[in-house]
């Protein structure tokens, strides 16, 4: 198995032109061609699992060529980390919309939970992160591609979000980067080890999801007002 090629292994850092006469983004035909494969690619990943799979089936699958298919993926490592990425997007996508909808701390951390929990657990993930596990021993890129472009990117997230509240003095003065850690180990610790090992595991519902994420942002609150207390006495 071939590692990923440096041109896949970053996403693009360059957005969607804007359409001169209406300034709404455009998505360039190429780059919307890319889209439909990954997603074609994700389905024909999650039905004949990774090893199975080939470019071929996945160019049929799309009705593209393979020519097509090779020119934007170099390998099939390639095409698995783009699915990986467009994944990761969606939680991310999902992040932000959290954060941007503002919030006290409590509410904002219930709903960053929620939201992680809930992508975290549906089956399309659940395949995936299986199979990046299965698979990371051989290529350990396509780790550190879900690695990157999920845990790393949803704690940057949270902890910048920490960041802001520390400035405006709603949140103690600690370590915001291990805060968040403990916050999204906390989140999905003992849910992790289930779906990567127990295949017959149930899919947790939303009422369990969300008492979960309760008690872990009870439990946040408490250690880190707990903090703010004793640094009120010095």
């Amino acid at each position: 198995m071939g590692t990923l090629s440096k041109r896949n292994a970053v996403p693009p850092s360059t957005g969607p032109a804007a359409s001169p006469s209406h300034g709404r983004p455009v998505v360039p035909r190429g780059d919307r061609r890319r889209r439909e494969i990954a997603e074609v690619a994700e389905g024909v990943f999650l039905a004949q699992g990774y090893e199975t799979t080939t470019m071929l089936m996945v160019a049929r699958s799309a009705g593209a060529s393979k020519v097509t298919l090779y020119r934007h993926f170099g390998s099939k490592e390639d095409l698995f980390a783009e699915v990986i990425r467009n994944r990761a997007a969606t939680l991310n996508a999902g992040f932000a919309a959290v954060f941007g909808r503002g919030g006290d701390l409590p509410a904002v951390l219930r709903d960053v939970g929620i939201t992680l929990l809930t992508e975290f657990t549906s089956s399309a993930v659940v395949q995936l992160l299986r199979m990046v596990a299965a698979e990371t021993s051989r290529d350990p890129e396509l780790g550190r591609v879900l690695h990157a472009h999920g845990p790393a990117t949803g704690e940057a997230y949270l902890t910048e979000y920490l960041g802001s509240e520390r400035a405006k003095g709603t949140f103690p003065d600690v370590d915001v980067r291990l805060a968040a850690n403990l916050f999204i180990s906390a989140v999905t610790g003992h849910v992790l080890l289930d779906v990567l090992f127990l295949v017959e595991a149930d899919v947790i519902t939303a009422s369990e999801i969300e008492r979960r994420v309760d008690a872990v942002v009870e439990m946040f609150m408490a250690r880190y007002e707990a903090a703010t207390g004793a640094r009120a006495k010095l």
